[in-house]
């Protein structure tokens, strides 16, 4: 069963805006967790000044600088979404699977293209590498040493 585009739509908005809500109420019990440790509430910069143990701090402020960072990525979709070019492929123009969007929310390809893509970077790095082997040996492209 083909989905109308309203409905795709719908279905797209209903799924971002789902993870949003998971993202900021993540977002709120790191911070909590933050406060909670320093009994007080402050600022992301005060509390960061204050953490003793620099392991723990650097793991709780990743966090929250992750959610801050996928919360735009969402805002963004949200965006396009409403523009009409959220969903839809950046090489190819084809919608996106929405199996993919559901697993990958900010990709910008779809499985196609993506597979394409990876399978020309994976060329591009074995190339790179043989290069980097031949230029080592002092051969010529074709020429093996013995």
């Amino acid at each position: 069963m083909t989905q109308s585009p309203q409905q795709r739509y719908e279905a797209l908005k209903s799924m971002l805006l789902l993870r949003k809500k998971s993202i900021e109420a993540e977002q709120r019990s790191s911070e909590q967790e933050v406060r909670s440790r320093i009994g007080r509430t402050l600022s992301l910069t005060a509390w960061a000044q204050s953490m003793r143990n620099k392991q723990d701090q650097d793991i709780e402020y990743t966090l929250i600088q992750q959610c801050e960072r996928n919360l735009k990525l969402i805002e963004k979709a949200l965006a396009e979404l409403e523009v009409g070019i959220y969903g839809i492929c950046k090489r190819c123009l084809e919608p996106i699977e929405q199996s993919r969007l559901r697993a990958l929310l900010y990709t910008e390809l779809c499985g196609n293209c993506a597979d394409t893509a990876d399978f020309a970077q994976q060329h591009d790095q074995a190339k790179q590498k043989d290069e980097k082997a031949r230029v080592k040996q002092n051969t010529k492209p074709g020429q093996m040493k013995l």
